[in-house]
């Protein structure tokens, strides 16, 4: 559409004499003057400098803040006034032809030579100046307001200024703005403008490849960010809200940001730089739309709180920017609204904090090394005997079980998915089999849930090492869904680090649930202390390790529970939260009851204490109080 557009404008400009404004609209960011910018670079402008002439060249006037059309015609002024622009000579002669249009001053000052100088400035009366018909007013004839719905200039004084070009000065008007924030009287007088006066009107529609390259050519952006360009058009055309300068701000803050690692460092880790680019475009845009605004600064409450529902909310705003960003999230090691991302890219934007030491921890824990991936690299390179050889040596080893390294082990299917899609080599039905069957052993020998999360990380960066270089969808896309669906049944079974000092409690460790509060979840999805605590415990073996504390470790357990249900503070949502963890801490209630009545001194007290903070904590739980 906005070819046609470029178009059109080429043709009005051949016309000598239109008689009528053109209009362009849209939303506020979507490229509006980034388009006629772009086009002006392809208009015939005349560089002859003819002396005794005045060339006229495209002016373009932003109206945004002006308040008197005496502004206006400063800025006009600034773009013409040959005093600005032309050697001293011309200047004097043209001064002298348009004496009566223009208010000058003349300087003369000796040189070192003792040669006379002369050198002046003055302004035309600009309008008597366009209404000329003289041979010594040549050019283009050709005018921008830009920005005419945030002027201040009372809009039937703008409009009439305008239509003076129009009508009087046979020039070619072209007006941007976005019609949509005209309100009221501003509204309706420039409707009558618009049916006098504006003979063609069209709507910009976002060029983001355009906008792109240019953003990178202009910026110098990182080479990185060249590379995703691709995926960057993707996520922003997924935000569905066509705010190109929005998107100039985020890359130019992305480009900063990438600006602290070393582009080795950078390299190593495209599989979370990939991920962060789609979180920081996302970000902007929901950051800076009404409404989600408020969603997005508080993400940190509002997503943990969709996140612990039991029953997803369809209507639940978290719930629809998931989906939203759903397909460009498909296939990366993190999610674009991934908890940490989003937090992080907050505070960047609201406090300049940078994220520089959240993404480096991230980062794998050692560089392994690349024994796949150094096998592949410049395949294209060998000869088909070389290649097959080492396809078979790749195959053998992945089947025979040699390959446990999880980035060895994503890299090496992740390669015979690739191999197959470029139709390289074929991929055997029986050897995808095998495959599922060797993940599925492997996953059965991890008994730790941060390994386990270690291993799935580490697999993920070795699987999209190698998925990225990839035009068309592997083969091995079905396996490796199933291969997550099965991770994460697995980190279901598996205890977290405060599962296991619940199962294994004593004085030494119980300390310890109060310290992990403020700490990581393994998946870095949330903190502990927004993670339900009893859910999946025993209440029975619960109250067996309870009883063999000593006073000071109930007590202990008892700064855990108010500081884990925020006892001492006022909230009115935890019970979303906490609400899985009731039915246990009740059996656990009645089973501490019981036991309390036989037990006297201070012993009695601390279980007497105990029970009336968890009596305070089920009543939390449920939303009571």
């Amino acid at each position: 559409m906005n070819e046609n557009i470029a178009k059109f404008l080429d043709d009005y400009m051949r016309n000598h004499d239109p008689q009528y404004a053109v209009m362009l609209t849209g939303r506020w960011g979507c490229g509006k003057t980034f388009f006629v910018n772009q086009w002006l670079k392809t208009l015939e402008v005349s560089d002859e400098d003819r002396e005794e002439v005045i060339y006229l060249k495209p002016i373009y006037v932003s109206l945004y803040g002006l308040s008197s059309l005496a502004e206006v015609k400063t800025e006009i002024d600034r773009k013409i006034n040959p005093f600005y622009y032309s050697k001293t000579a011309k200047m004097l002669k043209t001064a002298a032809k348009f004496a009566s249009k223009i208010v000058f001053k003349t300087d003369l000052t000796v040189d070192e030579n003792r040669e006379i100088k002369a050198s002046a400035s003055g302004s035309l009366d600009i309008m008597s100046l366009f209404e000329s018909d003289s041979e010594e007013v040549k050019g283009t004839r050709f005018i921008v307001f830009d920005d005419i719905e945030r002027t201040f200039i009372p809009m039937n004084i703008l409009l009439g200024f305008i239509n003076f070009f129009v009508e009087r000065c046979k020039f070619h008007v072209l007006i941007i703005g976005d019609e949509s924030k005209l309100k009221g009287d501003n509204l309706k007088i420039y409707s009558d403008f618009k049916e006098k006066t504006v003979g063609r009107q069209f709507e910009i529609v976002p060029d983001v490849d355009a906008a792109l390259d240019s953003y990178i050519e202009d910026y110098g952006l990182d080479k990185f960010i060249r590379k995703e360009r691709e995926y960057i058009i993707r996520c922003f055309r997924a935000t569905t809200y066509n705010n190109l300068r929005l998107l100039r701000q985020c890359l130019y803050d992305f480009n900063e940001v990438l600006r602290e690692f070393p582009e080795k460092k950078i390299r190593e880790n495209e599989v979370i730089f990939h991920c962060l680019l789609s979180s920081f475009i996302a970000v902007y845009a929901e950051y800076n739309n009404a409404e989600n605004h408020d969603t997005i600064a508080k993400w940190n409450r509002a997503f943990l709180e969709y996140n612990a529902s039991l029953k997803k909310d369809e209507n639940n705003v978290c719930c629809k920017i998931e989906k939203k960003y759903k397909e460009i999230s498909d296939g990366n090691i993190y999610p674009v609204t991934f908890y940490t991302f989003v937090n992080e890219i907050v505070s960047f934007l609201t406090k300049g904090c940078s994220v520089k030491g959240t993404i480096e921890a991230l980062f794998p824990t050692k560089r392994i090394n690349h024994t796949i991936q150094s096998k592949f690299d410049g395949y294209f390179y060998l000869s088909d005997d070389e290649f097959n050889k080492r396809y078979d040596e790749v195959e053998k080893d992945l089947l025979d079980g040699k390959i446990q390294d999880g980035n060895q082990l994503g890299a090496a299917i992740s390669y015979l998915g690739l191999f197959d899609a470029m139709q390289v080599h074929r991929l055997r039905a029986e050897t995808l089999n095998s495959i599922k069957e060797l993940l599925d052993v492997r996953l059965s020998q991890i008994n730790d849930m941060k390994e386990l999360l270690k291993f799935k990380n580490s697999f993920s960066y070795g699987y999209n090492y190698v998925r990225r270089s990839a035009d068309n969808e592997l083969p091995t896309k079905a396996l490796l869904e199933d291969f997550q669906n099965a991770i994460s049944m697995r980190l279901s079974s598996l205890c977290d680090e405060r599962q296991t000092i619940l199962r294994n409690l004593t004085d030494e460790n119980v300390g310890m649930l109060s310290e992990l509060e403020d700490e990581s979840y393994p998946d870095h999805s949330r903190s502990y202390s927004l993670v339900p605590a009893f859910e999946k415990e025993n209440a029975a073996m619960l109250f067996d390790e309870i009883c063999r504390l000593s006073n000071k470790g109930r007590y202990e357990f008892r700064n855990f529970l108010e500081t884990h249900y925020k006892l001492g503070a006022r909230v009115d949502y935890w019970e979303k939260y906490y609400k899985p963890d009731a039915e246990i801490l009740e059996r656990l209630l009645d089973m501490l009851k019981a036991i309390s009545q036989s037990k006297g001194g201070v012993k009695g007290l601390s279980y007497r204490d105990l029970i009336k903070t968890l009596d305070n904590v089920i009543n939390r739980c449920y939303g009571r109080k």
